[in-house]
C-alpha cells in the first residue's frame, strides 16, 4: 500500500492542512511543534481508530486531537482524509469525529462510496494486510502506544510461520522492554532456519538440487524440507502402488485369457466325449450286427432242415398215436 496524501480541515493543531507523498521513503521536516507528529498520528487514527466516539472510553484521544477552545466556543469535531493506492487502484477514505455522530467514507477505486463501518473495516484489513500491532510498533512508531507492544500484530487467519513470529516478537518485546533490532534479528533468523534451513526457496528444492533428494537427504533439516521429503515418499509410494495397480491388471488380463483357455479345453473335452460315446455305440452296433447275422445264418439253415423234419415229426406223432391206441386195445383186452 503507498499513501499519496492525507489533508484535514481541523485535527489537533492542524488547520486546512494538505500533504502530498511521493513514491518511495518521504521526510517529514520541519520546527519543533509544527505538526510533523500530528501528521503521522492523523495517517494512524483514519486507519484505525473508529469514527465513533466514546467520552470515557476515548477521553485521551479528545484529549490530545481536539482542539481547545477559541475564543468563547469549544471546538466538537475533527476529521481528515487519507488518499491511497490499493491492489486494485485508488482509494480516499474519510473520517469525521464528533461523539456519537461521526462519519465515515470510503471511496473505491471504480468510484463507489461505502458508508456501513465493518465493510469499509474488513476492506482496511485486506489492504492494510499486516495486523493493528505493526504499524502500531513500526510504521506508526510512538511512545503513546508501546503500551500495546505486539497486540494483533498479525491479522486473524494467519499462517502458522506468522503467528509463530509474533509470539517471538512478543516475547522480545517483553523481556527487553523494547524491541532490540539485532537480537530480534537473530531470533528471526533462527526462526527463519527453524522452518527453511537447507532449503533454496528460489528453486523450490533442497540445497544441491534434486542430488539432496530423499536418497540423499540432508542430515541438518527444516519444516519446509520434512514435509518435502515427506511428500517424495508419498510420492515414491504413490508409484509403487501404481505399478502395482498395473500388475494386478496384467494378472486379471492373465486371468482372463487363461480362464478363456480353459473354456475352450472344456468345450474340445465335450466334443471329445461326445464323438467317443458315439464311437463306442457303432461298435457296440458291429457287434450286435455280427451276432444277428449269425443268429439268421442259423435261421437259415433251420430252415432249409424243417420240411425233412416236419415229415419226420409227424410220422411220429402218427407212430404215437398208434401206440396209444395199441396200448388201449390191449388194455381193454386184458379186463375183458
Amino acid at each position: 500500500m503507498q499513501i499519496n496524501e492525507v489533508k484535514c480541515e481541523q485535527f489537533a493543531g492542524l488547520m486546512d492542512r494538505s500533504v502530498r507523498f511521493s513514491p518511495g521513503l518521504n521526510l517529514l521536516i520541519g520546527p519543533n511543534e509544527s505538526g510533523k507528529s500530528t501528521l503521522v498520528e492523523l495517517l494512524y487514527q483514519l486507519f484505525f481508530h473508529d469514527h465513533v466516539i466514546d467520552r470515557r472510553r476515548d477521553k485521551g484521544f479528545i484529549d490530545l486531537y481536539f482542539p481547545k477552545t477559541a475564543g468563547t466556543y469549544q471546538a466538537d469535531t475533527i476529521d481528515g482524509t487519507v488518499y491511497f493506492e490499493g491492489t486494485d487502484g485508488t482509494y480516499r477514505l474519510s473520517k469525521e469525529w464528533s461523539g456519537k455522530d461521526g462519519t465515515v467514507r470510503l471511496t473505491l477505486p471504480g468510484g463507489l462510496t461505502l458508508r456501513d463501518p465493518e465493510t469499509i473495516s474488513g476492506i482496511l484489513k485486506e489492504q492494510l494486510r499486516l495486523g493493528k500491532g505493526v504499524y502500531d510498533e513500526l510504521v506508526f512508531a510512538s511512545q503513546k502506544r508501546s503500551g500495546t507492544v505486539l497486540q494483533g500484530l498479525f491479522p486473524e487467519g494467519s499462517s502458522e510461520t506468522d503467528v509463530e513470529l509474533a509470539s517471538l516478537l512478543t516475547r522480545a518485546v517483553m523481556e527487553s522492554g523494547g524491541i532490540d533490532m539485532d537480537r530480534l534479528s537473530r531470533r528471526i533468523q533462527e526462526e527463519v532456519d527453524r522452518y527453511e534451513k537447507r532449503w533454496d526457496s528460489s528453486a523450490d528444492l533442497p540445497e544441491g538440487g534434486r542430488t539432496r533428494g530423499i536418497r540423499n537427504p540432508w542430515k541438518t533439516r527444516c519444516l519446509v524440507l520434512d514435509a518435502y521429503y515427506e511428500l517424495a515418499e508419498v510420492e515414491n509410494l504413490q508409484e509403487d502402488a501404481l505399478k502395482a495397480e498395473l500388475r494386478v491388471e496384467e494378472v486379471r488380463k492373465e486371468r482372463l485369457y487363461a480362464e478363456q483357455e480353459l473354456k475352450l479345453l472344456r468345450e474340445k473335452r465335450e466334443r471329445f466325449a461326445s464323438v467317443r460315446g458315439l464311437a463306442m455305440e457303432r461298435q457296440n452296433t458291429e457287434k450286435l450286427l455280427q451276432a444277428s447275422a449269425r443268429e439268421l445264418s442259423v435261421m437259415d439253415e433251420a430252415l432249409k432242415l424243417w420240411p425233412r423234419e416236419e415229415q419226420e415229426f409227424n410220422a411220429a406223432e402218427q407212430l404215437k398215436e398208434a401206440l396209444g391206441r395199441a396200448e388201449r386195445m390191449e388194455l381193454y383186452r386184458a379186463v375183458s
